[in-house]
Order: structure tokens, then sequence, then C-alpha cells
């Protein structure tokens, strides 16, 4: 579902009113309605509510639409080819004197809802790409994380996909290494109280990017992020950026960031006091803008 502007909004739910005042044009009986319309009367009423049935569904999709402020691109699409094809309809019988000239005159006004969902259609951005990206996306996290399934993560991915954590260029390329790595290396070692964090998302053509917090107690070797660091027990918070390149429905490219070096000062394997580097504190900023900035320029002029 896409969301919309207010003056589309507004055309729907004026379409929406048009339409559903519409069906006492097409009702059984409403023949001297009809003929002030300028369409014929007369009509088999189980056609006559055929058509009403029809127009009033349509309206109460327009009505909904333009309540909640989002449609399906499809619908709209749908809605516009309708509505030209019935005042082409009109113009047509008028043409070939089976209707007067007031039927295309009272469908001309759905000639322009018309063009206003195409507008809508031309200016809109498709967001069905971006949302098969994002469930691409989430079923991987998912069977890593919460089933901790390396083969089934591994079948989300291309036959020559790569993945490198850059701090420490660990991962691999192709099914046989990423198997290895997540089955030996990645999952296995993986706290289990880590908690990811979402901060920011960025879905392009056929790119993703994450930003989040990614939280955990170092009780266990962590090979993947800490290789020959034997566990220290403390807890660490880092900001963490995952660009993710997909093809289709698998995706190829990894390229995981952190900050190393806050992630060294919150096992306390560095010292920040002597060097220009934070721990927690980049985290929390990054949740929170409202925190200071500049502290370490600040204790660098002292």
């Amino acid at each position: 579902m896409t969301p919309l502007p207010t003056w589309m909004r507004r055309a729907l739910l004026a379409t929406a009113a048009m339409n559903i005042l519409a069906t006492a044009l097409f009702l059984p009986g409403a023949d001297s309605l009809r003929a002030v319309a300028g369409f014929p009367g007369g009509g088999n009423p189980f056609y006559l509510a055929l058509a009403t049935m029809f127009v009033l569904v349509f309206g109460l999709g327009y009505l909904f639409a333009g309540v909640t402020g989002r449609a399906d691109r499809l619908f709209i699409a749908v809605a516009a080819g309708g509505k030209t094809s019935f005042f082409a309809l009109l113009v047509g019988f008028w043409a070939g004197g089976f209707v007067p000239w007031r039927a295309p005159l009272v469908g001309s006004a759905d000639l322009f809802f018309a063009v206003l969902f195409l507008a809508w259609l031309r200016a809109a951005p498709d967001v069905s790409g971006e949302a098969r990206l994002i469930d691409v996306w989430e079923r991987h996290i998912r069977l890593e994380f919460t089933d901790r399934d390396p083969h089934a993560t591994v079948a989300t991915m291309a036959d020559e996909n790569y993945v490198n954590h850059v701090p420490v260029m660990t991962g691999g390329r192709g099914r046989s290494e990423m198997l290895e790595f997540y089955g030996r290396h990645f999952i296995p070692k993986m706290p289990a109280d880590t908690r990811i964090t979402p901060v920011c998302r960025t879905v392009g053509r056929d790119r993703l990017v994450d930003e989040m917090i990614f939280a955990f107690t170092h009780d266990i070797e962590m090979d993947w992020m800490l290789p020959g660091v034997a566990p220290t027990g403390r807890r660490v918070e880092v900001p963490l950026v995952v660009v993710a390149q997909l093809a289709g429905e698998r995706i190829v490219s990894e390229r995981i960031y952190w900050d190393q070096a806050s992630v060294l000062a919150q096992l306390g394997l560095v010292d920040p006091s002597r060097l220009p580097i934070v721990g927690v504190e980049a985290a929390r900023k990054t949740v929170d803008p409202t925190l200071p900035s500049n502290e370490l320029i600040r204790r660098a002029t002292r």
C-alpha cells in the first residue's frame, strides 16, 4: 500500500461520493433519473442491480483509500482504466446516435478523476520492489538470529555471494565458505542476549542499508567480531551499519561496518582516556542526538 498525498485523498473522497450517489442511476425503476442523465431507460433488473453493485463497491473502495490515506497502485490503475473506458463508451454511443450529448457530459466527471489517478500513478513511487527487498532481507536476518539455521540462511543468498565484516575482514565468498562461516564462526558464536535495535533503514533499487545498535554481553568467544579475544563478560553496545545488495530473491553481498575501537574500549582492551575514541557513548548518541557533541575536543584542550 502506498501513502497518498492530500490532494489524492480528496480526489478519492470526491469520487467515492460520486460513485455512491451514482448508484441511484442504475437502480431498477429509476428510468426517469437515467433519462435526465441521458442514459437509456429500461433494462433487465438483474443487470441493473449488477451495475449498481459494481459502482457501489468501487465507491466504497475509494472511500476506504481516502480515509486511510493509503492505496494499492493496482487498484488505482484499474479504477483509472475503468473510468476512462466508461467515458469512452458514452462518447462512442453518443457518436452512434444511441444516447444524447448529456450522457458523455455526465461521464466527463469520470474522465477527470481518471486523469488525476493517472497523474498520481506517474508521480508516486512504486514501493512493491522495496517491499520485496525488505521481505528478503528480514527473512535472512530472522534465519540468522532467531532460527539460527546456517543452511537456511545461506539458502537466501546468491551462489557467488560474499560477506565482509569490514573492521576485521571476516566472512566469506560463495556457498561453501559461507556455510562454514555461518555454521562454525558466526551463528554458534553469537551471545544469547544479543539485541538488535533498528535506527534507520534506506532502501534503493537493489540495495538496502540498515543502521542499528548491536548490543551483547561478551560471554563467549566471538570469532567473527573479536577473533582471538577471550570472553570478558562485559556488555557492549555499538552502532552497526549493514550494506546489502540483492538480486531478485537472493542476497548478493553484505558489507558490515562498526567502530572496533568502541568495542575494544567497552571490553577494557584499550584505554579511551588516552586515545580519541569513545565507548558506549557512541551508541547512546546515535539514538539520542540531543546528547552533547565534541566531548573529545574539549577533553583534548583542557
